[in-house]
């Protein structure tokens, strides 16, 4: 883990495990529902909701979206709902997902969303796999704040898709991490990253002003400046 020795991942995980005791339990009932929006219209939303997240970069981030590659593909058993890759070969991300209309593909949509933003923003700087992911939880994250502001109801089906994630990222996880940090020659997984990203997700919104947010993205903010504005 890049800038995480065991004893700073201990602390953030059990920073983690009671942020999330506190999340209301969720049986998933509006995660699955479909929605009332085609996917363009989830992508424009998750577009808006970091523009006026981040008003001073509406232009990056506007031509972030404009310039990124978007490719639906057929739903597979078995394997991940979406990937970003970096670089399609013209110096721009390629998004790959699927779509059924769900609230949670709408979560979906803004966590490929913030990787593929982070990726033009950053201008090739090197972003640790952990605060990449930070960056895509926080497109979740302003998406479900949006769609509140705007007082469209189907923000609750998305709050809710994120408390059906937090099962996973902040449940199984994180135990996983937690096992494995006294066995360091475990093979690393790339999931480990999820319940300490989503944790700091949560933390710089509330805790760290937005233009250092942005920092992050840009790839200016290295890991213990991040933890240096928060209390773990």
């Amino acid at each position: 883990m890049h800038d995480l020795d065991p004893s700073l991942c201990e602390r953030l995980l059990d920073a983690a495990a009671r942020r999330f005791a506190r999340e209301p339990t969720d049986d998933g009932e509006f995660a699955s529902e479909t929605c009332a929006f085609d996917r363009e219209t989830a992508w424009l939303r998750a577009v808006e909701a970091l523009c006026a997240f981040f008003p001073w970069a509406s232009g990056t981030i506007r031509f972030a979206f404009e310039n990124t590659s978007r490719i639906l593909v057929k739903e597979a058993r078995h394997r991940r709902r979406a990937v970003t890759l970096n670089d399609a070969g013209n110096g721009f991300p390629l998004i790959l997902y699927t779509y059924r209309g769900t609230a949670s593909d709408w979560i979906v949509i803004a966590h490929e969303f913030g990787h593929a933003l982070q990726a033009v923003a950053s201008e090739g700087r090197f972003v640790a796999p952990a605060i990449r992911e930070v960056c895509a939880f926080v497109g979740e994250i302003t998406l479900i704040s949006h769609m509140r502001i705007l007082g469209d109801d189907r923000s609750l089906r998305l709050q809710r898709a994120w408390a059906r994630d937090d099962l996973k990222y902040l449940g199984t996880d994180r135990e996983e991490l937690e096992s494995v940090l006294s066995r360091p020659d475990s093979p690393y997984r790339y999931s480990w990253n999820y319940p300490i990203a989503r944790y700091l997700s949560i933390e710089i919104c509330q805790k760290m002003a937005r233009e250092h947010v942005w920092a992050v993205f840009e790839g200016k903010v290295q890991m213990q400046k991040i933890l240096s504005k928060i209390t773990i």
